[in-house]
Order: C-alpha cells, then structure tokens, then sequence
C-alpha cells in the first residue's frame, strides 16, 4: 500500500488541527495508522554558572500538557475509526524540526502531514517555522496543510 505510517505533529493550533482532519482522512481512506506526535523541550537550564538545574519541576507541566494533547488528537482518530499512536517527543534542547524528522524516521513512517501558518516577511523572521524546517531537511513525503 501507499502510506502505511502517517506521522502528525500536533501543536494545539489552528493548523495543526487542520493538519489533524486531514491526516485522519487520509489515514481512515487508506487503512493507516497515524503516528501522533507533540514536541516538548526538556533541556537542563543554567542560570550563568557551569552546573545544571533538574528542571523537571518546570517541564512537567508541559509534558503533561503535551500527553493530554496528544490524547485528544487519539481521541479524534478513533472517533473515525482510525489507528494511531501517540509520541512525545522530547527534543533536549534539539532543534523542534530535527527533533521531529528524528522522530518520525524511528517510528518508521512513510508521510508526514503537518500544518503550517503561512506566515511571510517580518512575522515569519520573527516567529520562524517549524513546518519550513521539517520541509528543508526531511528525506520523507511531506503534506503541509495551511491554516487560516
């Protein structure tokens, strides 16, 4: 078959929720699985010294926020009848694009369907993209869904 895998980055955006309706579409017409994934930087911080905080008391919010994400993005897929997994990922300071595109090689998937704001100019210098990131590096498909 075609697409076996489809990996979804979900960000609790408004295109990633269009990037979500899509992937199940996709994945509900071709009997995939989806492969939920959210990022959460994890890195030990520094205050200017050479020793390293346990930050854990500060990224176990976002991680719980991430998990709780991720569950309702699943939720939506088996509403449809659509396979899937979910993946937090924990990027360590990683940039978010490659911490993604690591990610989806070692969950083994064939496609990625993303979302993208669209953004040009002086918003796009300023906020960046991690849809444009994954899309210079990655070595896999790539459907990029663009929000309002």
């Amino acid at each position: 078959m075609l697409y076996q895998r489809i990996f979804v980055p979900v960000d609790n955006s408004s295109p990633s929720d269009l990037a979500l309706t899509e992937a199940v579409r996709l994945g509900k017409s071709l009997g995939a699985t989806l492969i939920l994934a959210h990022s959460v930087d994890t890195t030990p911080q520094s205050h200017g010294r050479t020793e390293l905080i346990d930050n854990a008391g500060m990224t176990q919010p976002l991680v719980e926020a991430g998990r709780d994400l991720l569950q309702g993005a699943q939720t939506r897929a088996r509403k449809e009848g659509v396979a899937s997994e979910m993946l937090l990922v924990q990027s360590r300071g990683q940039p978010v694009p490659q911490a993604l595109l690591k990610a989806a090689r070692d969950a083994a998937a064939d496609v990625i369907v993303m979302g993208t704001h669209g953004r040009t100019g002086i918003m796009h210098l300023l906020l960046g993209s991690v849809a444009e990131g994954v899309l210079r590096q990655a070595d896999l498909p790539i459907l990029l869904v663009r929000g309002d």
